[in-house]
């Protein structure tokens, strides 16, 4: 059944004390209960006033269960935002990006400044050798890990971004 429902009586409505525009908040937390009851009167696609998605906030916070849970009722893994950013372009977890591709994202999509998620990611890389960089920092680590994984699945690089610019962006 579709959204994990039980029975085949129409879904509850959703409960009060969440809008459906913050509906998101609840994927990016992992609390599955709060969308199983409330996606299946709003869509599996619902987004806030930015295109966000529950897809887009589980990718942002690698919600593997809530991304498993979405896509397996319909969710648009390729769904862009108001930005044109999909859920790749926000995962910021080699998981959630290896989960995303592996069910079909597309490494390839542009947002409306025509980068690729690689391309958006690269821009957030530390260089090794700054001086803001901390061998310590997870994030910078994790973020340095999805960049070799998109890379390694990504196309190659367009004319606007060649690979010479991306081994400098590695490299600085």
């Amino acid at each position: 059944m579709p959204f994990g429902l039980q029975s085949s009586q129409p879904p509850p409505p959703p409960t009060g004390d969440i809008e459906p525009i913050h509906i998101s908040e609840s994927a990016g937390n992992g609390d599955l209960e709060t969308l199983r009851t409330t996606l299946p009167s709003l869509g599996i696609d619902h987004s806030d006033e930015n295109g966000y998605t529950c897809l887009h906030a589980a990718s942002a916070y690698n919600q593997l269960e809530i991304m498993r849970w979405l896509i397996a009722n319909g969710a648009n893994v390729n769904v862009g935002d108001t930005d044109g950013d999909t859920p790749l372009h926000h995962a910021e977890h080699v998981d959630a990006a290896q989960f995303l591709i592996s069910s079909g994202a597309n490494p390839a999509a542009m947002n409306s400044e025509s980068k690729t998620p690689l391309g958006l990611k690269l821009e957030d890389v530390i260089p090794d050798n700054h001086e803001d960089y901390d061998s310590d920092d997870e994030e910078q680590n994790e973020l340095k890990r999805l960049v070799s994984y998109l890379t390694s699945v990504s196309p190659p690089p367009s004319t606007n971004l060649n690979m010479a610019t991306t081994t400098t962006a590695m490299e600085e």
